[in-house]
């Protein structure tokens, strides 16, 4: 790795893991490795659309990230909750009450 993606990697992670991160931000930040995936599919402030775009990563982890996360359009999580059964019901978003 050259020290201009290491460079590159770690201001990327730097965003996925900054609290204040604007969606906006975020997305320029996706589809740019699955740890930093990971890290956006945990974000606060990753937006539905950014979420229904890392649903579909072909890493397992960013899709579970995805299936928990409160912010994730509800037609997304139905299409993961065969694949995350457990992480579906335990999605925040729902009031199974």
């Amino acid at each position: 790795m050259t020290d201009a993606v290491a460079t590159d990697r770690k201001a990327l992670t730097r965003t996925a893991r900054d609290p204040a991160a604007t969606p906006a931000q975020l997305h320029a930040c996706a589809s740019q490795g699955d740890a930093i995936d990971r890290l956006l599919a945990r974000h606060p402030n990753a937006s539905a659309q950014l979420l229904a775009q890392l649903s579909h990563s072909s890493d397992r982890a960013t899709r579970k990230a995805v299936t928990r996360h409160p912010n994730t359009p509800k037609e997304t999580l139905l299409k993961l909750a065969p694949q995350f059964p457990g992480d579906f019901f335990k999605n925040p978003a729902f009031d199974w009450l």
